[in-house]
């Protein structure tokens, strides 16, 4: 029996346009440009001031020749969200 190693992984990134049902991002650290679908973004309201993370698996990620990197199953949330996310609630569980 084989195990397969599902890599994944999120970037943050600012929000800089949407059209037609897709959203494209800037990479922060890496100034990658990330299209994602709109569905996948999970917050009601898109604010270009708010840092958001992009989490995906490798296997949903393909890069374009112009190099913008493209998601076809993701998920968007803000970073702050993100990060509540992965540290958890705190000692007053909130």
């Amino acid at each position: 029996m084989s195990t397969e190693i599902k890599s994944a992984g999120h970037v943050h990134c600012k929000f800089v346009s949407e059209k037609d049902g897709v959203m494209v991002f800037k990479g922060i650290e890496d100034e990658v440009t990330y299209v994602v679908p709109r569905e996948c973004l999970k917050e009601s309201v898109i604010n270009p001031e708010t840092v958001y993370s992009v989490s995906y698996r490798e296997r949903h990620k393909t890069v374009r020749e112009d190099g913008a990197v493209c998601f076809e199953r993701c998920e968007v949330i803000s970073r702050e969200r993100f990060m509540a996310k992965v540290i958890g609630p705190g000692p007053n569980g909130r």
